[in-house]
């Protein structure tokens, strides 16, 4: 992880303003790792979400699982963030890895008022996930899945 993405996780405003006015690449995913966005609405800093979004951040690049920053406030239960994000241009829909959506994930963990926000806002509310039917680890270090719909 990136010092941004490790200032974003800890909620160091401060520190995530001093890096990205020197440079720091807003958007920087290192392999199997996650963005400073997603860092941030994982455990719910909204004024560096907001300042990141300001700043440039892609409000829908997925980690190396396909998962965004609201789908990781959806599942948090980050209600502040998910409409930060919504607002900022942020799909309903996108999908993760497992086909999973923002609404999947909310329902999953039961944040109701989410989940509401979501239905009100146009998400898919019939989006199926899949089951994975294989499995291969290569010797890059990656897993590569593959699904099957029935």
């Amino acid at each position: 992880m990136t010092p941004l993405g490790l200032a974003a996780q800890k909620g160091s405003l401060e520190c995530v303003k001093v890096l990205v006015e020197a440079g720091a690449n807003i958007n920087h995913q290192p392999p199997n790792g996650s963005t400073p966005l997603i860092q941030a609405a994982h455990f719910g800093h909204e004024e560096i979400c907001n300042f990141l979004v300001e700043a440039g951040a892609e409000v829908d690049r997925p980690n190396g699982k396909g998962t965004t920053a609201l789908m990781r406030a959806s599942q948090e239960g980050n209600f502040s963030i998910v409409k930060l994000l919504v607002r900022m241009g942020a799909s309903v829909n996108s999908l993760n890895s497992e086909l999973m959506s923002c609404l999947m994930l909310s329902c999953q963990r039961g944040h109701n008022q989410i989940v509401d926000f979501f239905c009100r806002k146009g998400a898919n509310i019939d989006s199926q996930t899949i089951q994975v039917k294989w499995r291969e680890e290569r010797s890059d270090g990656w897993t590569y899945c593959t699904y099957i719909h029935n």
